[in-house]
């Protein structure tokens, strides 16, 4: 039963299947946080997208990966046209329902894909550019870009595309999506700043260092945890507030137990910090039941 579990999680997390679930899950509690309706939809936009930019952005960006993760390089290289038509398909599928609510969704959504697909590309020039070809090469581009990504596909996105406009709550929630995705991305540049460094690539825990990346990740997590109680105090959903602001704080009580030395890296680790975003779309759903 154990090597059962273990395969499952191995394969949700080297395809990035459990990572857009996650996505799908944050989006569902920005949109009850906002009272839009029907998710689904959207939560469908969101896990297809992230998905597939994962997906594509890991197929052409292994060269950290083989000293980070030699087990999920290893793993890309082996299966690199399935899961490259696994990232085409999830891109392709999550286009076509954008189209289906309308020209504004669509754009969005087109606009940040070919973002996204130029994010490893040789954009700019040498003669120009330098050192800094690719986005990914500007230092701390990789954490800021992904949480801004994800804050936009499940904050940004819905409200957008049901009414074309943005509600001042909304960046209070985007600023939370962006905020939390922001957290998970740096805790994991510090367990890969060795490969990182052997590659030149320069990471936020890489600039700060890593003792200073934590105290900003354990600042964000606290004011996510306030913003999340203040959401729900003023707009009249009390115990959505409290139930949501339980996944910051448990996030900072596991990075702080990784500081500590009581949680190796490791699938585990990593596992349980994708589980954070698993655990708001559960929370939310919880407290859909209850109200």
């Amino acid at each position: 039963l154990q090597r059962i579990i273990y395969r499952i999680k191995y394969f949700l997390l080297q395809t990035n299947l459990y990572v857009s679930l996650g996505a799908g899950a944050l989006c569902y509690a920005c949109i009850r946080l906002q009272k839009i309706g029907p998710a689904l939809p959207f939560i469908l936009i969101a896990m297809l997208y992230v998905l597939s930019m994962h997906i594509f952005n890991h197929l052409t960006g292994r060269e950290e990966a083989r000293y980070n993760d030699p087990d999920r390089a290893l793993f890309y290289e082996k299966y690199k046209y399935p899961l490259a038509a696994l990232a085409m398909f999830a891109g392709m599928m999550g286009l076509l329902k954008a189209m289906e609510m309308g020209t504004l969704p669509f754009l969005i959504l087109t606009i940040m894909s070919l973002l996204g697909l130029s994010y490893n590309l040789r954009v700019i020039p040498w003669a120009i550019g330098g050192k800094y070809r690719r986005i990914r090469d500007l230092p701390g581009s990789k954490t800021i870009l992904i949480a801004l990504a994800w804050g936009v596909v499940t904050a940004l996105f819905p409200p957008l595309s049901v009414k074309g406009t943005i509600a001042l709550t909304t960046f209070a929630i985007f600023f939370l999506a962006t905020g939390m995705v922001f957290v998970r991305t740096a805790f994991f540049d510090i367990l890969d700043m060795q490969g990182d460094r052997i590659v030149g690539k320069e990471t936020i825990p890489i600039l700060l260092g890593e003792k200073q990346t934590l105290q900003l990740l354990k600042g964000i997590l606290i004011g996510a945890a306030a913003v999340f109680l203040l959401l729900g105090v003023t707009g009249g959903m009390v115990l959505l507030g409290i139930f949501l602001a339980i996944c910051p704080l448990s996030l900072m009580a596991l990075i702080s137990a990784h500081a500590k030395g009581f949680m190796l890296p490791g699938m585990r680790l990593e596992f349980l910090v994708e589980s954070h975003f698993v655990l708001a779309g559960l929370m939310t759903a919880l407290w859909s039941l209850l109200v």
